[in-house]
């Protein structure tokens, strides 16, 4: 993941690219109850579906 800056110093935009290894590894917990760390805290809940891009 990496923040690239727009013409504004004050805009910043999030790029990221799909690590196909944790799309994978979740794709083989779907249906389980899991704890996903992200920057703003832990999500726990149970794996409904996972995309390349987000998790449901």
């Amino acid at each position: 993941m990496s923040y690239s800056k727009g013409n504004d110093l004050s805009e910043q935009h999030m790029v990221s690219t799909p690590n196909p290894y944790v799309y994978q590894t979740l794709q083989s917990v779907i249906g389980k109850h899991v704890v996903i760390e992200t920057v703003r805290g832990n999500v726990r809940g149970k794996l409904k579906d996972v995309k390349p891009d987000h998790l449901l």
